[in-house]
């Protein structure tokens, strides 16, 4: 056989399937009159969006509960009360420190300086701890409260990429051992701002890396002085908004607690600390545990094995999300499967009591790198195209949330499209935005591991106004 004859039999198969990729571009099952969802899509203006939460809503109650001083509006104060609500810690946000030291246990956040309290505050915090009050003090760097927290210097420091709790078990009721006690906070690609207490002369509750104190605690008698070297709420809000991608070991299936052992450590000293200490329930109807079902409808097989999980979910009494690929374009990924006769069969997960959800149209692994689109998308008109894990044509962020809710509605009859999740849980930074614009309510968009916590946090869900 001559050398051309060869070449051209090894160039075939290649030939063919770029030939079947084309073709399956411009073949797409097609909904009998069917074309939307109508109008334009555009982000919010900044008069439309969700005012910052003030303060104030976290305000008032009992003097049981542990005080919040609040020293800058501008922190990151509401993740750091997430994060203890989802541990079931009552809490009062102020920002008069009269208001404060009349509860038993204080945390003064996110800093401790003669630039943001007046002297006399410092006087009365003091007194506070000398009268056997517990001070949590976040970031100490001045006011004269050195000898109070028994430490020479607060020393800053952008390095810090671990902190290793060396907390006793009364501070530690939840037994985390060996790795469970080492918390990634930063890396290279994500440093963080920390202050480390040089010359402790209490007991040091945590290290970071270098071996510095991050974590002390100054006792006197039934007076407790806590020093925190590490932004509790901002390292928080880096798994609340799903931007925790440098501090995560392992993405998925294994337990790494991130930032759940330092709300942990805080509602031990609150416990410890306040006598008429109230701990809230955080599961419904007083159960210890709450789990919420939901599946991944993104290949071909996987709708037809969808209705055999809901019948045993239906016969348990139990109620699960499906989200559902509204995939009508054959490309690298896989063949269409978003059709007439898939659809029915989605209307069944319906009709046996579960939620239908969108996953989008395309599943593509670039969805965090698309852009936002024009706001226009519609079906059949839109046709994201996926041709490696690395590419993928005619894709936008709302051309994949537009569309996929659409369809879900008009083809499938689901009533009221409200969750969303990226193919692999990619998260582009307009998402938020994106997804109110467009109707959504919920994004499932992030692992227990990349929130840093394995609780369900208020601020994860995206709610529209």
């Amino acid at each position: 056989m001559s050398k051309p004859k060869i070449i051209l039999l090894l160039l075939l198969p290649a030939l063919a399937l770029v030939l079947w990729l084309v073709i399956a571009h411009r073949t797409a099952p097609v909904f009998e009159g069917l074309q939307g969802p109508p109008g334009v899509t555009a982000l919010p203006a900044a008069s439309e969006l969700q005012a910052p939460t003030p303060p104030a809503v976290y305000a008032g109650g009992s003097p049981s509960r542990m005080a919040i001083l609040l020293t800058d509006p501008a922190s990151a104060w509401l993740n750091l009360v997430h994060g203890l609500r989802a541990f079931g810690v009552p809490l009062s946000v102020t920002t008069d420190y009269r208001e404060a030291i009349r509860h038993r246990v204080v945390m003064v956040y996110p800093l401790i300086s003669g630039k943001v309290l007046p002297a006399e505050a410092f006087d009365a915090l003091s007194d506070f701890v000398r009268q056997g009050g517990a001070l949590i003090g976040t970031n100490v760097l001045g006011g004269g409260m050195r000898h109070l927290f028994a430490f020479d210097e607060a020393v800053a420091h952008a390095g810090h990429t671990r902190v290793t709790l060396l907390t006793p078990p009364a501070l530690n009721p939840e037994g985390f051992a060996g790795d469970e006690r080492t918390l990634v906070i930063g890396g290279p690609q994500q440093p963080v701002g920390t202050y480390a207490y040089r010359n402790p002369r209490g007991r040091v509750l945590a290290q970071f890396d270098d071996g510095t104190a991050a974590i002390t605690v100054a006792e006197a008698g039934a007076c407790r002085a806590y020093a925190l070297g590490i932004d509790v709420g901002a390292y928080a809000g880096l798994g609340h908004n799903n931007r925790a991608e440098g501090l995560v070991r392992e993405y998925v299936n294994t337990f790494a607690p991130g930032a759940d052992p330092l709300f942990m450590l805080l509602r031990a000293i609150y416990a410890a600390s306040e006598p008429d200490a109230v701990l809230l329930g955080t599961v419904p109807q007083g159960k210890q545990l709450s789990v919420v079902l939901t599946h991944d409808v993104d290949y071909t097989k996987s709708v037809e094995n969808s209705l055999r999980y809901a019948e045993y979910e239906q016969a348990q009494g139990i109620c699960a999300t499906y989200f559902v690929q509204t995939k009508y374009v054959r490309d690298w990924n896989d063949d269409v499967f978003f059709n007439p006769q898939n659809v029915a069969k989605v209307k069944q997960l319906q009709a046996m009591g579960m939620e239908v959800a969108s996953h989008s149209v395309a599943h593509s692994k670039q969805f965090s790198k698309l852009p936002l689109g024009e706001g226009n998308e519609s079906y059949p008109a839109y046709t994201p195209f996926v041709k490696d894990a690395q590419r993928t044509d005619g894709a936008t962020v709302f051309g994949e949330l537009r569309v996929s809710r659409y369809l879900l509605e008009a083809a499938a009859g689901v009533k009221g499209v409200q969750s969303f999740r990226p193919g692999h849980l990619q998260n582009p930074g307009q998402l938020p935005q994106a997804l109110q614009a467009t109707g959504y309510r919920y994004s499932s968009s992030v692992t227990a591991n990349g929130s840093l916590s394995h609780l369900a946090m208020e601020a994860i869900a995206q709610k529209a106004p």
